[in-house]
């Protein structure tokens, strides 16, 4: 047996080059910061995930208790069991108009395996798949997971925060692949016009790549009713989540519908990596689409649609009231701000997009910087922080806007210049209910440049 003195020297782990590209999920880094900090007795608002506020929909709960005191928990198939299959199926038709046969809907933990293994499916090293620039900051490290190359491609308002046909054949080189589109869109909320996703998919087809369409956030749309991409084409992929819509985050539950010849090798894949999606939050989620179920979705609904701009003053006020603030000083600075936005909006040529799904603020803290919104940015994007404590998460353009030089602004504040320290996202998600971050949400909003 070797003495210790004897042994070789410590090296260094050894870890795949791959993770090099592969950053933190700084969302999920936040919310362990936000859960520890709780416990110490601190009240957050957290405000760095799409969480519901509201719990699971009784009947879905009432659902996996009945499974798990029953007794009949197990593996199921790899691409999920046969009767939630056809009732995701039954899904399109009611909502949509679209026939999906059960084959081609897989069931998957989370709309992040399903991402996974479309990814696997789909691309060898080195393949590049086009998306939104800002987008899901996940996505783009699916796609490293699989040795492929994630294209971001810089959007904004003037194409309501997604990519164009023009676009992507401006981007198409000979190692793209696949193209993503999210709509509703994250973080911007926006959602892509019908007829432009049409159009993409065409420029995909004719080049021989593959069209991905993220719907996670489909049923949480305002004034607009989102259409799946399966109305025009099957040969296309479907991403879907029992998260949001549903409310069913914690059950760890999605879905894909994907082209039939894709369906076998996407098995294989998630034979060997996940075995099979839970069996306990499949049966629960049978009771997803019961009419009682989705009658409580749409009245929550209701409830977001309610909470949308418009209703700031209130919701602010409530605001105040959860984190004890001075009312009479907040009020005070709702009306400079609602001031000072106006005549910003007179002065400049301010765009916004619309936005019929919109969970995010963009907010540009800034060292320096020549345009009046920008500035206002900056500093409600420290008050808010240093008043509220609230968690935010940053964006990816960080070192691109130092390198050019420009403000994050510069699309809304015309000629405004800075050195760009950092990009906050102050997060919020429609389906956040009537807590702090759906009331900080319209204070931001009212007091700074914002995306909405």
């Amino acid at each position: 047996m070797n003495r210790p003195e004897k042994l070789p020297p410590t090296v260094g782990p050894h870890i795949a080059s791959r993770m090099e590209g592969i950053e933190p999920f700084h969302v999920v880094v936040l919310i362990n910061r936000a859960k520890e900090l709780e416990a110490q007795g601190r009240s957050i608002a957290n405000m760095v995930v799409g969480e519901p506020d509201a719990p699971t929909p009784p009947l879905i709960a009432a659902a996996g208790i009945r499974a798990i005191e029953g007794g009949r928990i197990s593996y199921t198939s790899s691409l999920g069991t046969a009767e939630l299959r056809d009732r995701i199926a039954a899904w399109y038709h009611t909502r949509y108009g679209v026939e999906v046969p059960r084959s081609r809907v897989i069931v998957t933990t989370g709309s992040s395996g399903a991402l996974l293994l479309t990814m696997g499916a789909l691309l060898s090293p080195g393949d590049q798949v086009l998306m939104a620039d800002p987008g899901y900051p996940c996505n783009r490290h699916f796609v490293r997971t699989m040795e492929g190359e994630a294209v971001g491609i810089p959007v904004g308002a003037d194409t309501a925060y997604q990519l164009t046909a023009a676009l992507v054949e401006k981007h198409w080189t000979a190692r793209t692949a696949a193209v993503l589109i999210a709509s509703p869109s994250n973080p911007t909320g926006t959602l892509i016009d019908h007829g432009e996703l049409q159009r993409i998919h065409a420029v995909v087809r004719a080049r021989g790549g593959v069209l991905i369409v993220d719907e996670i956030y489909h049923g949480l749309t305002y004034g607009k009713r989102d259409r799946s991409a399966l109305e025009f084409a099957d040969d296309l992929f479907i991403i879907n989540s029992f998260s949001k819509y549903f409310g069913m985050t914690g059950w760890r539950l999605g879905w894909m519908v994907a082209p039939e010849q894709y369906v076998a090798p996407i098995d294989k894949l998630a034979q060997n990596l996940f075995i099979s999606p839970s069996d306990l939050a499949q049966q629960a989620a049978l009771a997803a689409f019961h009419p009682d179920t989705v009658a409580l979705l749409e009245k929550r609904r209701d409830t977001f649609r309610e909470q949308r701009p418009g209703h700031a003053r209130r919701r602010v006020l409530h605001l105040c009231e959860l984190r004890t603030v001075d009312r009479r000083q907040l009020q005070l600075l709702l009306g400079r701000a609602g001031e000072s936005r106006r005549r910003h909006r007179a002065g400049t040529r301010f765009r916004q997009p619309p936005v019929e799904a919109a969970y995010a603020l963009l907010v540009s803290e800034s060292d320096s910087c020549s345009g009046r919104g920008c500035r206002a940015a900056a500093q409600v994007s420290r008050k808010v922080k240093r008043q509220f404590k609230v968690f935010t998460t940053k964006t990816r353009r960080h070192e691109e806007n130092q390198e050019r030089g420009k403000c994050a602004f510069d699309r809304f504040s015309r000629g405004a210049k800075c050195r760009h320290r950092s990009m906050q996202i102050l997060r919020h998600e429609l389906i956040s209910g009537s807590g702090p971050s759906s009331c900080l949400r319209d204070f931001v909003a009212i007091q700074g440049k914002s995306l909405l």
